[in-house]
C-alpha cells in the first residue's frame, strides 16, 4: 500500500502497482483506433465522392457515437485491471462496499523489568495485561488480532492470528520472562504482520505495551535501532502506544559477581567482587550480601551505604578445597528495598583446578634443564620453596620442539616455546587452532629463533599467532658489554599491575644485553613491559578466545640476568596464569544465551544431562565441527540460577544471570516517544482514551465489489453501443 500518514488517506490502492497496470492496460483501445486508421488510405474517385456527399448529415452523429465506444472500452478494461489492485477509499468518502475489518497488532513488553512491582503489589506485566483487556470490548468480533512479545528469546514471532475470543484466552497465558526486550526484532516482526495483504494497513493498528524502560529506549545502541524501526512502522500504520508502568520506582540488585583471581587451584586463594547497584533516589544502608556455594555460606560482604543511583563493590577470598566447578551465588540478604526479586542474585562459575598443565617446549636441550631455557621456566613454575608464588599451581612438563606433535595441546592450559628454532608448518598451524579455542601461548626469544620463519609462520598466518614482527637480535648501543634495563609500558596492566608501586623491584633492575626487536602490527597487541631503548620487552596479543604473548629476551642467562632475579618467578606466574585465560569463564552467561561445552573424545559415547535450577531437564544436541572436535548446545537458558552439566562422572556447573540492564526501573515517558519516533505514533494514556480506541482509527473500505458490479454493467451497455455504431454505420453507407 502507498505508504502515507494513515489518517490523511482518502482514496489509494492496496496493490498500487497493479494500479499503474490498469492505467497502462486502458490505453490499448486507443491504440488499437489509431492503428486502424493508419491502415485507410484516402483515394479520390467519383463513386467515393457521392457516398461522401450522402454522409455528410450523420457526420456528427457517427463522430459521438463512436468515441462514447472508445471511452466506453478505454473504462472497462481500466477498472476491470484496476480491481485487482483493490482499491479502496476511506470511511468519510461515504462509499459502501465490503465489510470492514481490522487488524489489531499489540506489541507486548514480556521483558524481566516487566516483573517489577509497584507500589500496590502490582507487576507492570499485570498491569499491561489490564490495559489490553480494556481495549478488547470495543472491538468488532471479526477483528484480527495478533501479538508479538519482546523478549530476545522470542526471534521468531507467531504469525498466527485470533479472534476476540480466542485472542483473549491467549494472553491468559502470557506471562512475563527473565530475558531482555529485543525491540528492533518485536517492531520488525509487527512490521512484517502489518504488511500481510488480507486486511488493509489503513484498518491496522499496532499498540505497543510496555513498561518503555530507559535502558531500551534512551541507550544510543538499542534504544537508536528500536527508534529506527518504530519509525518505519509509524510511517505505515497507526501507532498507539501505551504505558504500564508506575514513575519513581527504587530498586537494589546484586549487578555481578565476579573472579578476580586469573587462575584459581585448590589450596590457594581466589579473590571475589561482588558489586551492588541502587537504582533509586535515597541512598541505602547496612546492605549484606551472601556468597554461597550449593547452600553452603563461604562468604558475607557488608556494604555500610550505597548512594542514589550509584554502585559499590568488595571483594573477599575464598580457598576451595576440591577441584571442579563451582557454582557460586551472591545474595541480597536484610530487608532492602528491592522492586524486582529476579535480580537480588549473581552466580558465576568457578573451575578450580588441582594443577594448571603447562607444556615447555625446548629449542636447546642441555645435559640438564638448568643448561638451557625451559628449565628456568619451569623452576619458576614449581619452585622447590613451597611458600613461593606459584607453588603448587601449576604442573610443569618439559619437552623437545621435535616432541611437540606427539602431544595433545588441548591437555595444556599453557604452551611455552623457549628458544624454539623452527616448527613445522602444521604445529604452526595447531598452535594457532588451540589458542583461537582459549589456550595460551608464550614464547621467548633466543640465538636458536629463525627470524624469517617467525615472521612467516607466526605473524604472517591468518589470524596472526605472534603480536608482531620480529627483527634481527640487538644490543642497547651495537657494541659488546652494553645493557639496557626494562620498565612498565602499561603499569595498569594486570600482569604488571603490582609493580607499579616497587620501583625497587628485580624486574626494573634487571640488566639484558639482547633482544629480538618486535614491532606490532595488529590493534590487539599491548606492550606490557619495554626497554629503556623504547623497544618492546613484552607483547600480549588476543587471538579468538585465547592469547598469545611474546618476552624477547631469553628465558635463562645468556641474554640477561633477569632468570636470576626473584622478580623473574613472578612475571613467568603472573604471565602463565592471565594466559591460562580463567578456565571455564564460558560457562557464565545470561539468560537468552545458549549453554556449550566441549566433548572431551573419551566422553563421546557418554549420555549428557542438563539439569534446570528447577529440577527440569534441557533437551540439547552434540555438533561435529570442521575439525572433528565435539560440541554440546542446549538453550537459550530462560532463568537465571546454576544448571548443571552430567557426563558420566563429570559434573559442571553453568552460572546464568538475569541481564543487568533489566534491574534500572527507570521509565521514558511515551509522549516523549512519540515525539521522536514521529508519523502516526500517538499514546493511549488513561481508560476514556481506551474507551474511545475503537471509534477513533481510520476505517477504509475496499471498492473491489463495486468496482467488479460497475465492470458487469459496463460489459452488458459496450454490445448494445458497438451494435447501434455499427448499425449507423450501415445506414448512412446505404444511404
Amino acid at each position: 500500500m502507498i505508504a502515507v500518514p494513515v489518517l490523511a488517506q482518502s482514496f489509494g490502492f492496496v496493490n498500487p502497482a497493479i494500479a499503474a497496470a490498469a492505467g497502462a492496460a486502458a490505453l490499448v483501445p486507443i491504440v488499437v483506433h489509431l492503428l486502424n486508421r493508419r491502415r485507410h488510405k484516402r483515394v479520390v474517385w467519383a463513386a467515393m465522392v457521392f457516398l461522401l456527399a450522402a454522409t455528410r448529415q450523420s457526420r456528427r452523429r457517427l463522430f459521438v457515437e463512436q468515441w462514447l465506444l472508445l471511452a466506453l472500452r478505454v473504462v472497462l478494461i481500466g477498472l476491470g485491471v484496476a480491481a485487482a489492485g483493490r482499491p479502496f477509499l476511506s470511511s468519510s468518502g461515504g462509499v459502501a462496499g465490503e465489510r470492514v475489518r481490522a487488524r489489531r497488532v499489540f506489541v507486548l513488553d514480556d521483558s524481566l523489568s516487566m516483573q517489577t512491582r509497584g507500589a500496590g503489589g502490582k507487576t507492570r506485566f499485570e498491569a499491561a495485561l489490564e490495559r489490553i483487556r480494556q481495549l478488547l470490548p470495543g472491538f468488532g468480533e471479526d477483528d484480527v488480532f495478533n501479538l508479538v512479545m519482546t523478549s530476545a528469546g522470542t526471534r521468531t514471532p507467531s504469525r498466527e492470528a485470533f479472534g476476540a475470543s480466542a485472542f483473549e484466552d491467549h494472553l491468559r497465558q502470557a506471562h512475563p520472562t527473565h530475558l531482555a526486550a529485543d525491540w528492533e526484532a518485536a517492531l520488525s516482526a509487527a512490521r512484517e504482520l502489518t504488511a500481510e495483504t488480507s486486511i488493509l494497513k489503513a484498518n491496522t493498528t499496532v499498540y505497543v505495551v510496555s513498561d518503555f524502560a530507559r535502558a531500551d529506549w534512551e541507550t544510543a545502541e538499542v534504544g537508536g535501532r528500536a527508534m529506527n524501526e518504530a519509525r518505519r512502522l509509524a510511517a505505515e500504520v497507526d501507532l498507539a502506544l501505551i504505558k504500564a508502568a508506575e514513575p519513581g520506582m527504587s530498586n537494589v540488585a546484586v549487578r555481578r559477581l565476579t573472579v578476580l583471581t586469573p587462575l584459581t587451584a585448590t589450596g590457594f586463594p581466589t579473590r571475589i567482587e561482588a558489586e551492588v547497584v541502587n537504582h533509586g533516589v535515597r541512598a541505602v544502608r547496612d546492605v549484606s550480601v551472601h556468597v554461597t556455594d550449593r547452600e553452603r555460606r563461604l562468604l558475607t560482604f557488608e556494604f555500610e551505604s550505597v548512594s542514589a543511583g550509584g554502585s559499590a563493590s568488595q571483594d573477599g577470598f575464598i580457598t576451595f578445597r576440591e577441584a571442579g566447578t563451582h557454582g557460586l551465588r551472591a545474595e541480597l540478604a536484610g530487608a532492602v528495598d528491592a522492586a524486582l526479586a529476579a535480580d537480588d542474585r549473581a552466580y558465576v562459575s568457578v573451575e578450580v583446578l588441582q594443577r594448571a598443565p603447562v607444556l615447555l617446549v625446548e629449542g636447546e636441550p642441555g645435559a640438564n634443564p638448568m643448561d638451557g631455557h625451559a628449565g628456568y621456566v619451569q623452576k619458576a613454575l614449581s619452585p622447590a620453596d613451597e611458600s613461593s608464588v606459584g607453588s603448587g599451581v601449576f604442573e610443569a612438563k618439559v619437552i623437545g620442539d621435535s616432541e611437540l606433535a606427539a602431544e595433545s595441546l588441548r591437555d595444556y592450559a599453557v604452551v611455552v616455546l623457549c628458544n624454539v628454532g623452527r616448527l613445522p608448518e602444521r604445529e604452526w598451524r595447531r598452535l594457532g587452532e588451540y589458542v583461537g579455542e582459549g589456550g595460551g601461548l608464550l614464547v621467548f626469544g633466543g640465538d636458536q629463533v629463525s627470524v624469517e620463519h617467525y615472521n612467516r609462520q607466526g605473524a604472517g598466518s591468518e589470524p596472526a599467532l605472534l603480536p608482531g614482527t620480529l627483527g634481527e637480535a640487538v644490543r642497547p648501543s651495537g657494541g659488546e658489554g652494553e645493557w639496557t634495563t626494562m620498565t612498565l609500558a602499561e603499569p595498569v596492566h594486570p600482569l604488571v599491575a603490582e609493580f607499579a608501586s616497587l620501583r625497587d623491584s628485580g624486574l626494573f633492575s634487571a640488566r639484558v644485553e639482547r633482544y629480538l626487536p618486535i614491532t606490532s602490527t595488529t590493534p590487539e597487541s599491548r606492550v606490557v613491559l619495554k626497554y629503556m631503548t623504547g623497544d618492546p620487552a613484552l607483547v600480549v596479543r588476543s587471538v579468538g578466545r585465547g592469547t598469545s604473548a611474546m618476552f624477547t629476551t631469553s628465558a635463562n642467562m645468556e641474554w640477561t640476568n633477569f632468570p636470576a632475579k626473584g622478580d623473574f618467578v613472578s612475571v613467568v606466574v603472573e604471565a602463565v596464569s592471565m594466559l591460562c585465560g580463567r578456565p571455564g569463564s564460558h560457562r557464565t552467561v545470561e539468560t537468552g544465551s545458549p549453554i556449550v561445552e566441549p566433548i572431551r573424545p573419551q566422553d563421546v559415547d557418554l549420555p549428557v544431562r542438563l539439569t534446570s535450577p528447577s529440577g527440569g531437564t534441557l533437551s540439547g544436541s552434540v555438533a561435529q565441527g570442521s575439525d572433528g572436535s565435539l560440541t554440546f548446545r542446549a538453550g537459550p537458558a530462560a532463568d537465571p540460577g546454576i544448571y548443571r552439566f552430567q557426563s558420566g562422572e563429570r559434573t559442571l556447573d553453568f552460572a546464568v544471570n538475569v541481564p543487568a540492564q533489566e534491574s534500572d526501573p527507570g521509565v521514558t515517558e511515551t509522549a516523549v516517544v512519540a515525539g521522536r519516533v514521529g508519523g502516526s505514533a500517538r499514546v493511549l494514556e488513561d481508560e476514556a482514551e481506551s474507551g474511545a480506541e475503537p471509534g477513533r482509527m481510520a476505517q477504509a473500505t475496499e471498492l473491489n465489489l463495486t468496482v467488479l458490479l460497475i465492470v458487469l454493467g459496463l460489459l452488458l451497455v459496450e454490445p448494445i453501443l458497438a451494435g447501434a455504431a455499427s448499425g449507423s454505420r450501415d445506414g448512412a453507407a446505404s444511404e
